[in-house]
């Protein structure tokens, strides 16, 4: 749905939504976003209700509910709040997805306890979901809101943060038949042009190349060119759309790309090859090769109740998801035990994972960056079962290291 951004016009209800006499479309606009575009545009802060916040990091994906007891926007529909630590100039993308309700999101900043929303959207990331492609104005915390279009919608969603301008899942289409065949090894030359077929969301030229995988192979795929600035995803065909696995701007250096996928299952895979400007054309190399294998998961070392332990991040250490450093430290733990865990370090941004499972098989129950002051991460947590913990000693950012200390205290 289309957001209308008009600052001073008639509007008149209709049910739920407004509907904006200026627009040729009559765009419908939910009321209480109404308010947020305009008073943000005005610059004017907005008071909205204190409640828990979810760090969230480039590359990550987190699952959340709304539920009847989240807290309320001014039309009735429930909302959960996310942090975001980011550097200026950076560009990210988040994404909003939901089988259960019509997703919106919206982006600012908190100051003086006041939230301002810069942007929102409603339905660009698809059908129902909603995707907002932000560059940030300077270093610091920026605040994301998962909520719904319409009040009293709830269910589960999922939230992802990718670093520069994400791309869709792209319909299949005759035109976008694959360019060529790549084999591990090889370095292919390609060529956008003005006749190539285009990205639906951004109207980006793209070519497709397909390669042969097995599963668990890591690989590695860079693209380079002099002559626009590359943006790469790599992924397989499901339900006649592209299901992305990995996409990036300029992880090789200055405006190339790389991508460093882990395989799910033996078959085709392909790399879609495009620009991350509109109307941009030119030459361009791919290279296919085997990714730098991830050092092996480390070996937990225990940790108890009232316990401070000193460790340190280095070069080596086991690779998160993001390609950043950590360390695992592991808690046996009792249902309903309650306890609080902090991470502290003058070296470097940290980020704390309290989850289940070594490895990849990892699955991370409550993360935090900076709850315990400054770049200092805390996260306080109920147990739900008897059993085995895994505390994840990490850092926000990828090649951060240093030395840290992690306390564990019973509540």
């Amino acid at each position: 749905m289309p957001l209308c951004l008009c600052v001073i016009q008639l509007f008149s209800f209709d049910g739920r939504t407004l509907d904006c006499r200026c627009c040729p479309a009559r765009t419908s606009i939910r009321p209480h976003m109404l308010r947020l575009s305009f008073l943000a545009a005005a610059g004017i802060a907005l008071a909205l209700p204190l409640h828990a916040q979810t760090p969230l990091r480039a590359g990550q994906t987190v699952r959340g509910e709304l539920t009847a007891s989240d807290p309320k926007a001014d039309d009735g529909s429930h909302y959960d709040v996310y942090t975001y630590r980011g550097r200026g100039g950076e560009s990210v993308t988040f994404t909003l997805r939901s089988s259960g309700f019509d997703s919106y999101l919206a982006f600012g900043r908190m100051a003086g306890g006041e939230f301002t929303a810069q942007t929102e959207d409603d339905d660009s990331g698809g059908g129902t979901d909603a995707r907002l492609t932000v560059t940030l104005r300077a270093d610091g915390e920026y605040v994301v809101r998962a909520t719904s279009m319409s009040g009293g919608e709830t269910g589960a969603y999922t939230l992802t943060a990718e670093a520069g301008a994400a791309r869709p899942r792209t319909p299949a289409t005759p035109a976008a038949a694959p360019a060529g065949t790549l084999r591990m090894g090889q370095t292919v030359s390609g060529a956008l042009s003005a006749t190539d077929p285009r990205l639906p969301d951004d109207n980006t030229h793209f070519d497709l190349w397909r390669f042969t995988g097995r599963a668990g192979q890591r690989v590695e795929v860079v693209m380079k060119s002099a002559a626009f600035d590359s943006y790469m995803a790599v992924g397989r065909m499901k339900g006649g759309e592209l299901e992305v696995l990995g996409s990036d701007d300029d992880g090789a250096g200055g405006n190339d790309a790389r991508v460093r996928v882990t395989l799910p299952a033996d078959g085709e895979y392909l790399v879609r090859a495009n620009s991350l400007t509109e109307g941009e054309t030119g030459a361009y190399t791919l290279t296919l090769g085997m990714a730098p294998a991830l050092p092996p998961a480390p070996r937990p070392t225990a940790i108890r109740a009232g316990q401070t332990v000193s460790g340190r991040l280095a070069q080596g250490d086991a690779l998160a998801g993001d390609e950043s450093y950590y360390d695992a430290w592991v808690y046996e733990g009792r249902a309903g035990e309650r306890l609080r865990i902090t991470l502290r370090s003058t070296d470097f941004d940290a980020f704390l994972s309290v989850g289940q499972g070594l490895g990849e098989s990892f699955d991370d129950l409550q993360t935090d960056d900076d709850g315990a002051g400054g770049t200092d991460a805390q996260v306080e947590i109920t147990l739900p079962r008897a059993g085995t913990y895994v505390i994840r000693a990490n850092t926000l950012a990828a090649d951060e290291t240093g030395a840290y200390t992690l306390t564990v205290t019973r509540l």
